[in-house]
């Protein structure tokens, strides 16, 4: 997903989802990781959020900026790449 000058993407390996915020040059800015445990059912969208939620806030970013990365992630089209 395209966010300005950020690229974030997220990698799936059960029971984690894994997010990863990159700038424009493709250098590393900041990631984190969402586990479901045993008695979840593991869930893409939910894994995504968390994680990216885990994300923002290791960047401490304003909030108007975290804003706007959350109305792109709801207007994301299914099936696309993420």
């Amino acid at each position: 997903m395209k966010a300005g000058n950020l690229t974030i993407k997220w990698r799936y390996a059960k029971p984690t989802t894994a997010c990863f915020i990159t700038n424009g040059n493709g250098s590393f800015i900041a990631g984190s990781r969402c586990d479901c445990s045993e008695k979840d059912h593991f869930c893409k969208d939910t894994g995504r959020k968390l994680s990216l939620l885990r994300a923002l806030k290791e960047m401490d970013m304003p909030k108007e900026e975290r804003k706007v990365i959350w109305l792109l992630y709801k207007d994301m089209k299914l099936g696309g790449r993420w």
